[in-house]
């Protein structure tokens, strides 16, 4: 992969290396469990399997640590969290799914109310407070949704 000048070849290690690709790896055994638990939740991640994904781990439980790896190879910072709550325990890969899909439909219902605000020509704070009586939320948390969501003219 690399064009060596003259002269430095022996300068440079040519280190054997095998490059795996999570999402065609259906094929690959490896020599722990783990491992092959981390590789077949990511490809159904990736392939927004999630009906196969709850009836595969609905009842089974995972190191959290593995959770973790999910989460960072995923870029779900919700299954991170989750994984990071069990402080090095099992956790419920489905759970912190779900727990992730509830957040989406908050967000999006958050982003929805402040969208309308905006649309009538109402003030930040007015919708700063109708997201934080509709959701419970605290007054900064409230404060930090309007200025993700709000559109600068």
């Amino acid at each position: 992969m690399l064009k060596i000048p003259e002269g430095f070849e022996n300068a440079v290690n040519d280190y054997k290396l095998n490059l795996v690709q999570v999402r065609e790896s259906e094929s690959l055994q490896f020599g722990t469990q783990d491992v092959n638990t981390v590789f077949e939740v990511i490809r159904k991640i990736f392939k927004k399997d999630y009906e196969g994904l709850e009836r595969r781990y609905r009842h089974q439980e995972i190191d959290s640590e593995l959770g973790l790896v999910i989460g960072a190879i995923t870029e779900s910072k919700e299954l991170m969290r989750h994984a990071l709550r069990q402080k090095r325990g099992q956790m419920n890969v489905c759970t912190a799914l779900e727990e992730l899909k509830m957040e989406g439909i908050k967000e999006g219902a958050i982003s929805g109310i402040i969208k309308t605000y905006q649309e009538f020509d109402r003030p930040p704070s007015d919708a700063a407070l109708k997201i934080q009586m509709e959701y419970g939320l605290g007054q900064q948390e409230a404060r930090e949704y309007v200025r993700r969501y709000w559109r600068k003219k």
